[in-house]
């Protein structure tokens, strides 16, 4: 018994019970707090293990039980970490209640029971288990599960609010501790493997485990006292469970070490005699050097004999530069041939000076062929501007037709058209766009061709028979159009031109930005007209009235966005009114 009673036992034990203290006034003080501080003394212990047993993996080869445990460690942290925050009363996991934190509580026990029962089996396995395989093997299943519990919410609920732990919660719990008193049982059978108390401390923390879970199948409130119980015993088995493998992942790697460093000793001695050897070829290298310098007297009288070979050599070469002058005669006679070669190539030099001002002569034919395909590509340009000029004054005179078919409306549509391309220009919106935006404008109410005088200019209120009518000529417009080719870029705001931003409008019942920009720039630019022109049925309405309208319509009528920008235009247009 006095073995155990060490400084460094009693120390750790007041500081327990310090811990232990700290943790009841903070449970005493604000749950929630006691709650996180015990979740943060079991996950910050398991990270460590795992950082730990990474940093020592090669020295783990003979242990595969910490090597396992040490990573699955990691991942039954991360849950427990999400439980902390999902707990009831931390602002985190918004839309979820106190069931989304018991089952990270059940998911993260799950993990733990089934990692200790792989590595209780993996005990006194002749290979090293693969780290790579089981991290991914974790991270693929740890994600599933929690994909299971925040996004298609298929894993079991348990704990529902009022009702306390579900059927399932409290089984599993069970499940467990079965599981967990088979990886006890196992270790226990297999606990010749372990070293000094690491089996004592092992069992314990299984056993304060089985407790805890035991105390979490009762609970009916998150804040009761079986819970706080089983949050206490959590912390006893995390502190046990870290000193059993922090222990013998430190013993295995400093053996390894020690055992490297004998290895490296007995390296040295085998260098040691090599050096010997070494020495030993160095002096039979130096009588070698002996025989090399005997070696080279020999060689200096074949150099002697080399030298007379040599003068041979010189008479040889007198022999060569005869030989050399016959050569220089026949580059004479090359040379010779070369400058009647040079006067065959001054006479093609010429016939490429007659190609060069004939070639001179077709540039000067391809220059006018390049202005006269000018002129025309100009001309062209000057026909297509007339034909678009034809092309918008055959819209204008629609328009006008359209007036005068109703004189209500007498002028609007140029009114409309003029305010709808100031607006248009606000959005940045090119040029191109803005050919179409005008044509569109101003055939807006094109399609009322279609509907008879009688409902057309009927001067009292129409029938719901009438309106039905009536709301038709967006898709008459469309109709007689779309299938001009020019106008189908147009067709905008004549179709949607009366659709509203909260759908309620017509044909299509579009609303928000499917409406098509031009036709919601529009919408607001039309009834503007409208209700500042005179009507049989009223009078024209003053100008703040109709701004009114405008902004009580935003969100509903029109686009909010486009509401701001046209009150913008209109005070700057005000402005430019009073101005003049």
């Amino acid at each position: 018994m006095t073995k155990y009673l060490t400084k460094n036992n009693i120390l750790c034990a007041a500081l327990c019970g310090v811990a232990f203290v700290m943790l009841y006034l903070a449970k005493s003080y604000n749950y929630l707090l006691f709650h996180a501080a015990v979740e943060m003394m079991s996950v910050v212990p398991s990270i460590m293990i795992f950082v730990i047993v990474l940093y020592l993996w090669k020295y783990l080869k003979d242990n595969n039980f910490i090597s396992f445990i040490g990573i699955s460690l990691f991942f039954v942290g991360v849950i427990d970490f999400l439980h902390m925050l999902a707990f009831k009363g931390m602002p985190i996991f918004v839309g979820f209640d106190s069931n989304l934190a018991v089952q990270l509580w059940i998911l993260a026990r799950y993990v733990q029971m089934v990692s200790f029962v792989i590595a209780a089996i993996l005990i006194n396995l002749a290979r090293h288990v693969n780290k790579t395989k089981i991290l991914i093997i974790y991270t693929l299943v740890v994600v599933v599960m929690l994909w299971s519990i925040f996004v298609s919410k298929i894993f079991p609920d348990a704990f529902i609010e009022g009702s306390g732990l579900t059927t399932f919660k409290v089984n599993s719990e069970y499940v467990i501790i079965i599981g967990l008193l088979l990886s006890g049982a196992i270790i226990w059978k297999k606990r010749e493997s372990f070293r000094g108390n690491i089996v004592q401390l092992l069992l314990i923390s299984i056993l304060f485990q089985i407790f805890s879970e035991l105390s979490f199948t009762t609970y009916i409130s998150l804040n009761g006292f079986s819970n706080f119980l089983g949050h206490y015993l959590k912390v006893i088995w995390v502190v046990l469970l870290y000193g059993a493998i922090l222990g013998p992942a430190l013993e295995s790697s400093r053996e390894l070490l020690f055992k490297e460093l004998a290895f490296q000793n007995k390296e040295k001695d085998k260098r040691a005699a090599e050096l010997v050897l070494s020495n030993r070829e160095l002096i039979f290298q130096k009588g070698e050097k002996a025989d090399r310098a005997a070696e080279l007297i020999i060689a200096d009288k074949e150099l002697a004999f080399q030298k007379e070979e040599k003068a041979d050599r010189a008479a040889e070469l007198v022999i060569a530069n005869k030989e050399l002058i016959y050569q220089n005669e026949e580059k004479d006679k090359r040379a010779s041939e070369l400058i009647v070669a040079n006067k065959e190539l001054a006479y093609q030099n010429g016939e490429k000076e007659k190609r060069a001002a004939e070639l001179t002569i077709a540039n000067k034919e391809l220059a006018f062929q390049n202005e006269e395909r000018e002129k025309r590509a100009e001309e062209l340009r000057i026909a297509h501007i007339d034909l678009i000029q034809a092309y918008d004054t055959t819209i204008e005179g629609w328009s006008r037709g359209m007036d005068l078919r109703d004189k209500e409306t007498e002028g609007h549509s140029l009114r409309v058209t003029e305010m709808t391309l100031r607006l248009a220009e606000k959005f940045g919106i090119d040029e191109t766009d803005l050919v179409n935006i005008r044509r569109g404008a101003l055939l807006h109410d094109m399609g009322k061709m279609g509907i008879p005088d009688s409902i057309l200019l009927k001067p009292g209120k129409l029938t719901d028979e009438e309106w039905g009518i009536m709301r038709k000529h967006p898709q008459f417009a469309v109709d007689m159009l779309s299938h001009i080719t020019y106008l189908k870029s147009a067709m905008d705001i004549p179709f949607s031109h009366h659709e509203k931003w909260d759908g309620s409008g017509y044909p299509q019942g579009l609303k928000e930005k499917q409406i098509p920009l031009a036709a919601r720039i529009f919408a607001i630019v039309d009834v503007w007209d409208a209700l500042r022109s005179d009507r049989p049925y009223r009078e024209a309405w003053p100008e703040e009235k109709v701004i009114k309208h405008i902004k009580a319509g935003s969100g509903s009528h029109f686009d909010p966005e486009v509401v701001e920008t046209f009150l913008n235009l209109i005070n700057k247009v005000n402005l430019e009114r009073k101005s003049h």
